[in-house]
């Protein structure tokens, strides 16, 4: 009997435990779908497919990979440089969802909106956009909220937010990013190394997050100050060939390379922006040059004034290059009846000169040392005004030669007498000159000119590494020399 007795004390036991277990789950279950709504925690589908839930504070910042295998982590979010958005604060007004002004706020710019909130956005036909220094970027609430990524979070958890970063990029290393090949084929060059890195995800705990990487629709508005990040280049640089490179930096869409797209940007000279509406939500954004591989015209000369810039015949790489300088009144709009591959005379190349530097005729009698320049010269004036500067001397003492082709040495001189006049500083050292194997043939009065040109970038050598000091130039050679001189002086 003591038996029997003690055999059911030790079942009504185990019965009383389990109970206790059971009652303690069912109370830890109702607390944990009580604390969804909790300001202080979120919750987010794991990889896995669980739902875990942590405090909204002293998540860890996430991991970019490079391309070395090394791992950079991001600064976490803090209240000086990111903004929180409840349900709340849209209902009542108190919150300009379109126009959030991160103008002050530290490089790496966020927002956080709990999931109700966004729903409400949705329902209101809301924009989401973050203002910063130089970029504005907005999506509509509802191109997210009706999106898979979306769907996937709902899914698994009722409580999440939605984290939208913006992080100024210095010294993005494009040549790693893309290659020379890729270069030429969108026929863009970078003109910034200041760049903007552009994340949208619905984030949960540590490490539980889902990437917005691309949008069905081209929903996301990207506008660029290009004044404010471009800053190494005066404001009259042609905007006609701006353009925004979408740099896919962290290989998400593709692994195995780097998927780099040009976006086609509209750029609005009175606001001196470039927009673009781009599907990635994820990747970098890079102001570039960029002409049209056709010759005809640049991308966006459509969008520029009528008549401004028309590169047709100009060959692709030195579009750009011609547009510049188009843009800005040195060389003619209409290139009709110019031979792009043949050589620059040198009253054309002093004619350029003189629209780089803005020279223009007073009305006052110019004087005429030169036989060869008749008043009825299409250069004639021109030629004047360069000789009264100082930008030229002739050929002989009253002969200009005006329709002869230009040497490279001839262009170095005159060049050097431009750096003179606007007291620009450069180097005459000689040892970049002295590397070349035909050094020995640059006439002596064009020698230091020659290595100024060397050392300033103006002329480079050519294929075979020679200076060439004797040889002509295309008209097509010249301008590009001709607008990395005005570059350098504005």
């Amino acid at each position: 009997m003591n038996l029997v007795r003690s055999s059911m004390k030790k079942i009504w036991f185990v019965i009383g435990v389990l109970l206790l277990v059971i009652v303690g789950q069912l109370v830890a279950v109702e607390k944990t779908w009580a604390a969804e709504t909790d300001d202080d925690y979120i919750y987010m589908v794991t990889d896995s497919g669980t739902v875990v839930k942590r405090p909204v504070s002293g998540t860890p910042s996430k991991d970019h990979s490079t391309d070395s295998g090394s791992s950079t982590a991001k600064p976490n979010s803090t209240s000086s440089d990111s903004i929180m958005i409840t349900r709340l604060q849209l209902e009542q007004g108190k919150v300009d969802l379109a126009n959030l002004n991160m103008r002050e706020s530290a490089s790496a710019k966020s927002v956080y909106i709990e999931k109700s909130a966004m729903e409400y956005a949705a329902e209101q036909n809301m924009q989401i956009g973050m203002v910063t220094n130089y970029v504005t970027v907005r999506v509509p609430a509802a191109a997210i909220v009706n999106s898979d990524y979306w769907r996937r979070a709902a899914q698994s958890s009722r409580s999440f937010h939605f984290f939208f970063e913006l992080d100024d990029v210095h010294g993005l290393d494009l040549n790693r990013e893309y290659r020379t090949s890729e270069q030429i084929r969108l026929s863009a060059w970078p003109i910034s190394q200041q760049s903007v890195e552009l994340e949208m995800y619905l984030r949960g705990s540590n490490n539980s997050y889902i990437y917005i990487e691309k949008l069905d629709d081209d929903v996301i508005s990207i506008v660029y100050n290009y004044l404010t990040n471009y800053r190494t280049v005066n404001s009259r640089y042609p905007q006609q060939t701006l353009a925004l490179l979408w740099c896919d930096t962290e290989r998400r869409i593709n692994s195995t390379y780097t998927a780099n797209q040009l976006l086609a940007s509209r750029t609005n000279l009175d606001t001196q922006t470039v927009e673009v509406r781009s599907p990635y939500a994820h990747g970098c954004y890079l102001l570039v040059s960029q002409s049209n591989a056709d010759n005809r015209k640049t991308q966006l000369a459509d969008m520029a004034e009528p008549g401004r810039v028309n590169t047709a015949g100009v060959p692709a790489w030195a579009a750009a290059d011609v547009g510049a300088l188009q843009a800005v009144s040195v060389v003619p709009e209409d290139l009709s009846g110019v031979k792009f591959n043949q050589p620059i005379t040198r009253a054309e190349f002093a004619a350029y000169l003189v629209n780089v530097l803005s020279l223009h005729y007073d009305g006052k009698e110019l004087s005429n040392p030169f036989k060869d320049v008749q008043a009825g010269h299409t250069y004639y004036e021109e030629i004047l005004l360069a000789h009264k500067a100082g930008l030229l001397s002739g050929q002989t003492k009253n002969t200009f030669a005006p329709d002869a082709a230009i040497t490279r040495q001839e262009m170095a001189c005159m060049f050097t007498r431009v750096l003179n006049v606007v007291q620009h500083e450069y180097s005459t050292d000689n040892s970049k000159l002295a590397a070349m194997p035909d050094a020995g043939r640059v006439s002596s009065w064009a020698r230091e000119s020659v290595a100024v040109s060397l050392n300033t970038g103006l002329i480079a050598g050519t294929d075979g590494g020679r200076f060439a000091p004797a040889q002509t130039t295309t008209w097509t050679e010249a301008v590009v020399m001709l607008n990395r001189l005005y570059k350098l002086l504005h």
